[in-house]
Parts: C-alpha cells; structure tokens; sequence
C-alpha cells in the first residue's frame, strides 16, 4: 500500500495509480493477433439486407 502525502489532492493520487502486472507487455493502441483474430472471425460478410417474412395470419 502507498502512503499518500497530505499536500497531495485525490485527484492526483488517483491519476498516479497504474494497473501493472509484471510480465505483461505494456498496453498498445494497436490490436494485437487475439483482437485481429476476432475481428477477422467477426466481420460482416455481404451487404446489409433487408428481412421480409410474410406473415402467418393464414394459417
């Protein structure tokens, strides 16, 4: 736990505070492989299309 001077506003402390987990790479704004897998496995496919059902008032 970190002691937080007392000339210091919560503000600050909190813009101070990282999440880091050591043996992590550090964070990218690029996608990664995992995230372009998904993407890739994800993307629409095709034009939109509209959906018509008719409807079952005959039956």
């Amino acid at each position: 736990m970190t002691e937080r001077s007392p000339d210091r506003t919560e503000d600050e402390s909190q813009a101070e505070l990282v999440n880091y987990l050591p043996g992590m790479p550090s964070l990218s704004r690029e996608p990664g492989r995992f995230e372009r897998a998904l993407a890739a496995l994800f993307r629409r496919r095709g034009p939109l299309r509209a959906v018509v059902r008719r409807r079952q008032d005959d039956a």
